[in-house]
């Protein structure tokens, strides 16, 4: 199981196996503290975006190396942050699925995947 705690400051990953924790990490990607460097303007700008999205994959993959998440059978995610970007997801992966004309068993399909 993974449980990952998604904070304004960071955001706690942890790997458990059998009821004991088997690693834990701790990544500076916190809602409060990355609006705060890098989106400085309302819309936000392209290159404040680019050097986010760099800063995330760089700390993702840091992680993935760490954890080595592969046979995880469930995720629990924390937090007001991880629940408004959960309906976020959930609203985008609707919007696009519409749009593109899917059909309400793709449509399904999207639901479960994102939530």
């Amino acid at each position: 199981m993974m449980l990952i705690d998604l904070g304004g400051g960071s955001c706690e990953v942890t790997l458990s196996e059998r009821k004991r924790i088997r690693e834990t990490i701790s990544l500076p990607l916190g809602a409060v503290r990355l609006t705060g460097e890098f989106l400085d303007a309302d819309p936000a700008q392209a290159d404040g975006l680019a050097r986010m999205r760099q800063l995330i994959l760089r700390e993702l993959r840091r992680a993935h190396r760490k954890i080595e998440p592969a046979g995880v059978k469930l995720a629990i995610a924390t937090s007001g942050t991880a629940a408004a970007l959960s309906d976020a997801c959930l609203a985008a992966g609707k919007s696009a699925s519409q749009r593109a004309g899917k059909s309400a068993r793709e449509r399904a399909a999207v639901r479960r995947w994102l939530g």
